[in-house]
């Protein structure tokens, strides 16, 4: 194993800190899921993408979250192989153009189709967002 400065404990502080302060930015803006039956609920930009997916045919909620589970995967990838096993460097270098920048591109091609495919889809008052109830 190598050692060095990768603390493990470290980078789950970090990510304990990232999704602490994303869930509390959430709850702020009205943007979870137990909020979305609020008076605003047509301003919440999870309420139209989630319409707006199901309009789609609802590419996002069958692939997409598939997809963004493999993307942080191969994001978490890297700085664990490159710091807890000793490499040489033609092994690094096949770790990282041969897996690790091919399957990010390709990840992030196919949730970027995705995402277009929803945001294309138009908000109407017959999909469910009217604030008249």
């Amino acid at each position: 194993m190598q050692t060095g400065s990768f603390n493990p404990f470290v980078f789950f502080v970090a990510f304990l800190g990232f999704m602490i302060g994303f869930i509390a930015y959430g709850y702020y803006k009205g943007l979870l899921w137990f909020q979305q039956d609020s008076a605003k609920r047509s301003e919440s930009l999870l309420a139209s993408f989630n319409v707006r997916d199901e309009a789609s045919g609802g590419w996002f909620r069958r692939f997409g979250r598939g997809l963004v589970v493999l993307l942080f995967i191969t994001l978490i990838s890297y700085p664990i192989v490159t710091n807890l096993i000793v490499l040489s460097p033609f092994q690094l270098f096949i770790f990282i153009f041969v897996f690790h920048l091919p399957s990010e591109l390709i990840l992030l091609i196919i949730l970027t189709v995705i995402y277009w495919r929803i945001h294309k889809q138009p908000i109407t008052e017959e999909m469910g967002l009217d604030q008249t109830d």
